[in-house]
């Protein structure tokens, strides 16, 4: 069993996943074990997974949602596993038997900030999503009353709106989404 002190490369993170009971993302060669989510920040990933996949099957994008369980392979020896994550179809297809690490570039990435992890997700993840290409990364923030921050992908660099309040979003990956970010943690509050 490998330890949290030993550099990991992708391989050994891949044969460990299969092995352990316990969930680990990998930064740079470093196991990082994840403690187990808020019931809020449950409740925001399962309500945005069911929002993105009525997006889906409503002008039958090429895409399947995923929550909380789906890596992406980031650089060498990096994987993060997002609270949501929307793939296009041909990056899964082929991997049915494989462990859930998607290794090619995807339309839309969802983080909840936890307290704990505040610059992890403004900065470090920020700069993992944005080197392998994701077009839009929401951070969903409900430590700052209701706030969502998105970066969208442009020119590769990021350009990021803040979405408060009773603002409606404004996503490029789905462009017909109505929502906003009261009705988001709304929509947690009652458990989805």
């Amino acid at each position: 069993m490998l330890t949290t002190q030993s550099i990991v490369t992708f391989a050994e993170y891949l044969d460990n996943a299969a092995k352990s009971n316990t969930c680990y993302e990998l930064v740079q060669g470093n196991l990082v074990p994840m403690t187990p989510a808020t019931f809020l920040h449950t409740w925001i990933a399962k309500f945005l997974e069911r929002l993105f996949d009525q997006q889906i099957m409503t002008h039958s994008y090429s895409w399947v949602t995923y929550r909380e369980t789906v890596g992406l392979r980031i650089g060498t020896n990096t994987v993060r596993l997002p609270d949501v994550v929307v793939a296009p179809l041909s990056a899964v297809e082929n991997l049915k038997m494989n462990s859930s690490v998607i290794q090619s570039a995807v339309p839309l990435v969802v983080e909840t900030i936890s307290p704990s992890l505040i610059h992890e997700n403004y900065q470090a993840k920020l700069q993992d999503y944005q080197s392998i290409n994701v077009q839009e990364y929401w951070i969903v923030n409900p430590l700052e009353l209701n706030k969502v921050s998105i970066y969208k992908g442009q020119d590769n660099n990021y350009q990021l709106t803040i979405f408060e309040q009773n603002q409606p979003i404004q996503s490029q990956v789905f462009p017909e989404l109505k929502v906003t970010p009261n009705q988001i943690f709304a929509a947690s509050a009652q458990g989805c």
